[in-house]
């Protein structure tokens, strides 16, 4: 914010040629400018106001004329930090301009820029974003884009993104302003100068301190030869430097330079302006390092002052420095243990900030803009979590926040995503709806547009459908936001606060098995900063009707093991079939210990009769039943009932609601069976004729897709089915390209071609676009808006995760994936997979049958025709958990031929 204030003398000094009035209003203006060439703000503001009071008065000004006079004010105070005098005169100048020149005039724009920046000062990023995006389209419109203005506007973006936490976003607009301002002026002009330290700031957030140095330094040199060693913009580039020497714990570099920046800005400003408390930030910062914790506190409680008086206590800037105080306690607490409760109350304010910030902000983004916020946000959450890991020896009750915690954030992006569907589905609104299908139906294009054969194509057709692709990707991402801003979600995204003894009351309730001992597990992955290299653990927060005043923790301190020596280990026990007897140590006897400890009789062989798991990180890539406890020579399939939640917030309200609802639900509708053995799967066939004979003979309604018949047009047609079951190759890979040829080659599950990436649009970077199922190729095109691609691209068979999120699945009660590998996906912390599984779970589907490893065709034969045996049988009895029952059932008699896990072990069922 602060570099960019040489702009504003710019157009102050520029725009009152312009002005061809009364002799004495030029005065006032004159008086004004001298006023701020001289440095004293305050002086020209106030001729700059008695300069408005007499253009009132002026018969022969027009309301354009008029409204420049108003925008010179209002620029000064913005310099002052006057921000709401500042956006009053904005919006005025704004109906102006739309009443003189319309709202496709250039000067239009810069009214939006100019009201953009009071906003995004105010950390109001979403009005900011709105105003800049219009800006943006009148200048495409009007103007070429190798103009100063438009980069001008694109700097802006970027700014209000790189604060949202939206860092490649931000990133590619700083690198479109630097190359349209280098082209323009070349490299040694004030606004190349401006993007270069925007860039050093990005790149110093993204904790890339090698690029963020050489931007520094060479902004430091181009702005030192343009304005000198006492300017605003040279005060904020040695600030940035100072910050960034401080987090490679550089404190005596970093301390010279910030004190310089002090003194500059102190001579241009004062000391009660922002720019000098960010500066006081930066000192307080090397102060906490260097453990000079009294000088360190003094100046974020003055800075707090500063920021609360000019910006407001919303501002980030004030929570920011709150959470920089709750760091300075934590730290003192090793020497002082009261300081353990001050930064306890810190902490919890910071929290309420940010959960604030995610109601505020979090629906005006878009899916991959949510997926970069939630990642920034998450870092204050993961803090606090580290802080009550150590406090909870004091005060073991601050576990109970860290539940709470975890049921705001966990799964946010994909309750935000159903809700968002619900909404709209459930509206009424035709219009609204009918914008959602065109979204959907653009994202079917995207989707086929990855995936279209180009092996034939000449070079110019694929570089036309890589801009097409882009250009398609960009309209989706604007498109989601408005449907968005057209709903109203009761103003927030974050519903009531649950706590933990709601969900401790609701197993105490739970009394469809006459069960008193059910139990949830909720596991985060953690992260831990060191001095060194991040360390990696795994928390269990444990509750049921045993436990008392606050969830028990598990902590499992060698994360890194567990994710890569520890899960090689369990893999390749599985796939050659050997004894393991190392992951039921690692991974879940840490877990069972407390559960031994709760449980309600002595006898200790009774154990936990449900265990409501909601995994994180590695978790996600084991299944816990097929681990061998070796003590007793049983796995822990025969030990507990694990049943896997994707939310506990869902399972709060699923144990709410009756089941005997739900089991007639189960018992009508339609259950659609999918077949592709054309890929060498040639049991495919068979297993789903079995299935559709067993549901025939007890008056199931069934449509089967088998073959030629089983399209990606006939499954996206599907409506609602009660149950949807796949038997065909599933894929997961971080490069995105299948054909036949490479399927025929390829004798395993899963399809992986080294030459794939010759055929197809590489380096997708979006999961849901890695990963899917292969049906029946589909000739019928698809209509686009470039005519000749159209005549290329069809219907190609692959059933992406992208495309899956789109089915209408809202009455589906379950999913079968029997596949190889279907479970697999890219993992998010605390999000879960982003691959098959999330995208059913968005389209609607209640729960999920896959596989978290490659299959042996006949034994998933077999433990299918079971599996609906026994599920068939469930529906028609009073038991509960149907299908829970059933796939235990089954993987028993499967274990009765095949008895190690890697047959009957590799499908999970996952619930929401």
């Amino acid at each position: 914010m602060k570099f960019l204030r040489y702009i504003f003398l710019y157009l102050f000094l520029s725009s009152i040629s312009l002005l061809l009035v009364a002799q004495n209003l030029k005065v006032l203006q004159h008086n004004a400018n001298e006023a701020y060439l001289h440095g004293t703000l305050q002086q020209a503001i106030f001729w700059s106001e008695k300069a408005i009071e007499k253009a009132k008065n002026t018969p022969k000004l027009t309301s354009y004329e008029y409204s420049i006079i108003l925008e010179n004010t209002a620029k000064l105070y913005i310099e002052s930090e006057q921000y709401e005098q500042a956006e009053i005169l904005y919006l005025e100048i704004q109906q102006i301009r739309l009443q003189t020149i319309g709202d496709s005039h250039l000067d239009y724009a810069t009214c939006l820029d100019n009201l953009a920046t009071v906003y995004q000062a105010n950390g109001n990023y979403t009005k900011a974003e709105a105003m800049l995006l219009i800006s943006k389209q009148i200048r495409e419109k009007i103007t070429s884009k190798l103009h100063p203005d438009y980069a001008q506007t694109l700097d802006n973006l970027a700014l209000v993104y790189e604060l949202l936490g939206l860092y490649d976003k931000a990133e590619d607009f700083y690198w479109q302003s630097k190359e349209i301002r280098e082209r323009i002026g070349g490299k040694k002009t004030n606004e190349y100068a401006t993007t270069l330290h925007n860039l050093a700031e990005l790149y110093a957030k993204r904790k890339e301190p090698k690029k963020a140095e050489i931007f520094y330094q060479d902004c430091l040199l181009l702005t030192q030869k343009l304005e000198g060693k006492n300017s605003v913009s040279y005060a904020a580039t040695l600030d940035g430097l100072a910050a960034l020497y401080f987090s490679q714990k550089n404190y005596e570099k970093a301390k010279k330079i910030v004190l310089e920046s002090m003194r500059i800005t102190a001579k241009i400003y004062d000391q009660q302006h922002t720019d000098y408390a960010l500066n006081q930030n930066t000192l307080a910062d090397i102060l906490k390092g260097e453990k000079q914790y009294e000088k360190a506190e003094m100046m974020y409680r003055e800075n707090l002052i500063i920021f609360a008086n000019k910006l407001g206590k919303q501002h980030n800037y004030y929570t920011n420095t709150l959470f920089n105080i709750a760091k300075l306690y934590e730290e003192q607490a090793y020497y002082e243990e009261t300081n353990y409760e001050k930064a306890a109350t810190l902490y919890l304010e910071v929290l309420e900030r940010k959960k604030e910030e995610i109601n505020k902000v979090f629906p005006t983004l878009n899916e991959n803009e949510k997926l970069s916020f939630y990642a920034n946000i998450k870092l204050f959450f993961n803090s606090f979590t580290n802080f009550a890991i150590k406090y909870a020896k004091k005060n073991p009750k601050i576990i109970c926040q860290v539940f709470e915690n975890q049921l705001i954030i966990k799964g946010l992006l994909i309750n935000n995503s159903q809700k968002l569907r619900k909404k709209i589905i459930t509206s009424g609104d035709t219009q609204l709806i009918q914008n959602y299908q065109l979204w959907q139906q653009k994202k079917e294009q995207l989707a086929q547009l990855y995936y279209t054969n180009t092996k034939t194509w000449r070079n110019i057709a694929i570089e036309k459908l890589t801009e097409t692709k882009e250009a398609l990707a960009n309209e989706i991402g604007i498109f989601e936001k408005q449907l968005a801003t057209q709903i109203p979600l009761e103003n927030t995204v974050l519903q009531k606060q649950i706590s933990w003894q709601d969900y401790q009351n609701i197993l105490k309730n739970d009394l469809q098995d006459n069960s008193q001992n059910n139990t949830i597990i909720e596991i985060i992955r953690q992260v831990i900063e060191t001095d060194s290299v991040p360390e990696i653990c795994y928390l269990a927060l444990v509750i049921n009707s045993k436990t008392v005043d606050y969830p028990i923790v598990v902590k499992i301190k060698n994360g890194f093991e567990l994710e890569n020596q520890a899960l090689k280990f369990y893999q390749h026990s599985l796939a050659e079939q050997r004894t393991d007897n190392e992951s039921y140590q690692n991974y879940w006897q840490p877990i069972n210990k407390i559960l031994d400890s709760l449980a309600i009789y002595s006898n200790k062989s009774v154990k936990t009769e449900k265990v409501y798991i909601c995994p994180d990180g590695v978790y996600h890539q084991i299944n816990l039943n097929t681990l061998l406890n070796t003590e007793t020579g049983s796995y822990v399939a025969d030990e507990q009932q694990i049943y896997l939640i994707t939310n506990a917030k869902d399972l709060l309200q699923k144990l709410s609601t009756k089941h005997e609802i739900q089991r007639e639900t189960m018992q009508n509708g339609l259950y659609v069976l999918v077949a592709c053995p054309m890929y060498d799967l040639p049991d495919a066939r068979e297993e789903v004729l079995q299935i559709n004979s067993l549901l025939k003979k007890t008056s199931y309604i069934t449509k089967t897709y088998i073959d030629s018949s089983a399209t990606e047009e006939a499954i996206k047609k599907l409506k609602n089915p009660i149950l949807l079951h796949f038997a065909t190759h599933g894929f997961f890979s971080n490069l995105a390209a299948y054909d036949e040829k490479n399927i025929e080659n390829n004798n395993s599950n899963n399809i992986n071609s080294d030459d794939r990436n010759q055929n197809y649009l590489s380096n997708i970077s979006n999961p849901l676009l890695n990963s899917g199922l292969l049906l029946a190729k589909n000739i019928k095109a698809n209509s686009l808006n470039n005519s000749k691609l159209s005549k290329l691209i069809h219907e190609d068979g692959i059933l992406t995760a992208y495309e899956v999120s789109n089915l209408t699945l809202d009455s589906t009660k379950l999913v079968v994936l029997s596949a190889c590998e279907t479970g697999l996906g890219t993992i998010y912390d605390g999000e879960g997979i982003f691959g098959l599984q999330r995208a059913f779970i968005v389209a609607g589907a209640e729960d999920l049958l896959m596989s978290l490893w490659k299959v042996n065709d006949r034994a998933t034969q077999l433990l299918m025709r079971s599996f609906y045996e026994n599920l068939l049988q469930n529906n028609d009895s009073k038991r509960d958990n149907s299908k829970h029952w059933a796939l235990l059932k089954a993987q028993q008699k499967v274990r009765e031929k095949y008895p190690h896990p890697y047959f009957w072990g590799a499908f999970v069922l996952v619930g929401k």
